[in-house]
């Protein structure tokens, strides 16, 4: 049997406006649902609880010679963790897919980067990482997992990732307390400035070569790509949350005598989900011995 593809916002929003008692909505209160409704239910699970799992992610970048200073993700909202990855392997990939890239036909690489880790660092699949689990010296060509999230072509550029370097996060009062700053190295802290609209952070060090960076942060979930694969899981997981969220709100924009009892089944669903999403809340994964210390 096949897998049931992850549902759509439009068949989300037509569901919620189906229960609401409209069999046949129109495109503009569709768009109204999914453009003011959906983003009010984006806010109010998010004003709730800003650090679920599920909004956990982790993001690839380049810390380029000399550069200190870096933006946050356009998604940030918290939690910024940040390792610095390191290797002496870099070139110019000949072609790729999105399970494999053909490294430079001058590398030099043996079966001994079977897994190693691969950063493209440049071109069009800038910022995929994945891990090497076979190689063919012969033809070049790297296979890996899991597929990168945009496949190389010719010409993007890559490093293998041979040691990994955690870089402490520090309190900004402390970054106004450098006096020889910067100076070149491998950066050892980072000093989050601003805030998750305007924020940025400043490495101690200017990297004296180029770095991959490794980010693992709380997505900004009022902020996350309608398009993306994270939003997709979102619609099937939180499906019955977001469904129940545009009928209390399409009946509460029509002051309908039901929307109150919806709006509290709505409000119920939400302390819910955050005690299921949220670490360390879930009680389903608690566990119990007991020893007898006679």
């Amino acid at each position: 049997m096949a897998i049931p593809a992850n549902p759509t916002l439009t068949e989300i929003v037509t569901e919620g406006i189906n229960q609401a008692g409209e069999a046949n909505p129109s495109a503009a209160l569709i768009t109204r649902a999914k453009d003011r409704w959906m983003e009010e239910i984006k806010n109010d699970i998010w004003h709730l609880a800003k650090k679920m799992e599920i909004l956990h992610v982790t993001s690839y970048t380049v810390a380029n010679v000399g550069q200190s200073r870096y933006a946050y993700p356009s998604d940030y909202s918290s939690d910024l963790n940040l390792r610095m990855l390191a290797g002496s392997d870099v070139g110019v990939a000949q072609a790729g897919a999105t399970n494999n890239v053909t490294l430079a036909a001058t590398d030099l690489s043996t079966n001994n980067i079977i897994g190693l880790h691969i950063l493209m660092t440049g071109g069009t699949s800038a910022g995929s990482y994945a891990q090497i689990v076979s190689y063919d010296s012969v033809t070049k060509i790297a296979g890996v997992i899991p597929n990168f999230s945009v496949a190389p072509i010719v010409g993007d550029t890559y490093l293998i990732v041979d040691a990994e370097y955690p870089v402490e996060i520090r309190p900004s009062f402390q970054f106004d307390r450098l006096t020889n700053f910067p100076v070149p190295g491998l950066p050892q802290a980072a000093y989050p400035i601003g805030n998750d609209e305007e924020g940025y952070f400043f490495l101690d060090k200017s990297p004296d070569v180029m770095y991959g960076m490794q980010l693992r942060y709380y997505v900004d979930l009022s902020q996350v790509d309608l398009t993306s694969s994270l939003m997709s899981v979102l619609y099937r997981r939180w499906r019955n949350i977001f469904v129940q969220g545009i009928k209390a709100k399409k009946l509460l924009d029509e002051d309908d005598n039901r929307a109150d009892a919806e709006q509290s089944k709505y409000q119920s669903n939400l302390r819910a989900l955050i005690l299921r999403e949220t670490y360390g809340m879930d009680l389903s994964v608690i566990t119990d011995r007991v020893s007898d210390y006679q």
